[in-house]
């Protein structure tokens, strides 16, 4: 582009130059559109024009008209996408700030930024940066509006784009495409679509040289990660995930509220007690109960009382028993003794009183029998008890 003005100029003089800038301008401008970057093809038009002028053709007239027709139809796809480029922004900045949009007036603001965007009904006429604004304001749209299936729809094609790009133009480990696949997997999450997620993050983790670039999306990915290898009993692929978050736990720290701290220790106590890590296992156990005094998250803490039992019964802990009292003491002081935490103490109890095998084994498959029963009785199904029903299941197992 710099040398089309030298070049341009000394062709005014000698006429047969006048088919290397043409050239010179033809090959510009199959970059340019391999790349999507419609400024440079507009600023292309006035030197094709200029040209065109300068050559002795009988065609130039109906050329021209052509080449005007072109230009016009560029500035209009390149204003559709100036225009999606500045909702964007202004859109981005109230979900950042607010992303349910529960603040007073930022819904109300979205809604008339969307007016716009709505309207679009040919997507394919759209530029390649246009189409990931558009993908990006109605994936937002759909998930505030509690549309998870079409939020994640429209989640997708934008990853899907950028992957597209990455593969042309080689546009490889950019924030923006580390961005979308964070917020595609939140869109999956929510719509309950978890096909995609272990190649997802597998792209997240392969584009981290070193994961400390951006605590934020290391959160995101982490978080949403360890939850469905959980919830799909992967519980080796867990317990990787999470040695890189105990690798970056420091760093994490400065991004995540005690509440979700609180989340993430329960997680990767999970991880590592149904793996089989149990030091590990207890080495995060013990930073939950930590939190005791801390009002955000009690719940966990009260969740963590009764998944002790199991984790110190393995770790062949020699106070269980005292853990055991304590438990029901600290859940009855606080309301939290319910019909289920009642039956795991019973439960504990009589197992701690039991000490020839076949006692036990048959104290492990009346309490495995219960807590099924419970299950199937019970909506929703009370935290710990799928942890319960996986371990009762493995000690039955190897009796």
């Amino acid at each position: 582009m710099n040398q089309l003005p030298v070049l341009y100029e000394k062709a005014t003089h000698e006429k047969t130059l006048l088919k290397e800038v043409e050239n010179r301008i033809k090959a510009i401008k199959k970059m340019a559109q391999k790349h999507g970057q419609l400024h440079v093809l507009m600023e292309l038009f006035d030197w094709e024009r200029r040209v065109l002028v300068n050559q002795d053709r009988k065609t130039k007239g109906k050329e021209t008209k052509i080449l005007i027709a072109e230009q016009e139809r560029l500035r209009d796809i390149l204003n559709v996408e100036l225009t999606l480029r500045n909702i964007h922004s202004e859109a981005y900045l109230i979900i950042t700030k607010d992303l349910e949009l529960e603040l007073s007036g930022n819904r109300e603001k979205f809604e008339k930024l969307m007016e716009y965007p709505l309207t679009i009904n040919e997507v394919d006429d759209l530029s390649g940066k246009a189409k990931k604004y558009f993908y990006f304001l109605k994936s937002t749209y759909h998930r505030v509006r509690q549309e998870p299936d079409l939020a994640h729809k429209y989640a997708h094609l934008l990853v899907n784009i950028f992957e597209k790009e990455e593969k042309q133009q080689g546009f490889t480990s950019t924030v923006d495409y580390k961005n979308q696949l964070c917020y595609y997997m939140v869109a999956c999450s929510r719509a309950g679509k978890y096909e995609d997620y272990p190649k997802t993050i597998a792209k997240i983790r392969a584009m981290y040289g070193s994961m400390e670039d951006n605590m934020v999306l290391l959160n995101t990915m982490s978080f949403l990660g360890l939850k469905y290898y959980l919830n799909t009993d992967q519980f080796d692929e867990a317990a990787k995930l999470s040695d890189d978050i105990d690798q970056y736990w420091d760093g994490l720290l400065t991004v995540i509220k005690k509440r979700r701290q609180l989340a993430y220790c329960y997680n990767m106590t999970v991880a590592y007690w149904l793996s089989g890590n149990i030091e590990k296992a207890v080495t995060w156990l013990s930073q939950i109960l930590n939190f005791e005094e801390v009002k955000e998250g009690q719940r966990i803490v009260f969740f963590a009382r009764i998944l002790q039992l199991p984790i110190y019964y393995d770790f062949e802990d020699e106070n269980l028993d005292n853990r055991v009292e304590s438990t029901r003491r600290v859940l009855a002081k606080h309301n939290q003794l319910g019909e289920f935490q009642a039956m795991v103490i019973k439960f504990f109890r009589k197992l701690l009183r039991a000490f020839e095998k076949d006692k036990k084994q048959a104290l492990f498959q009346e309490f495995h029998a219960e807590i099924t029963e419970f299950k199937a009785n019970n909506t929703p199904t009370p935290n710990c008890l799928d942890e319960l029903m996986i371990w009762s299941k493995g000690i039955i197992d190897d009796f």
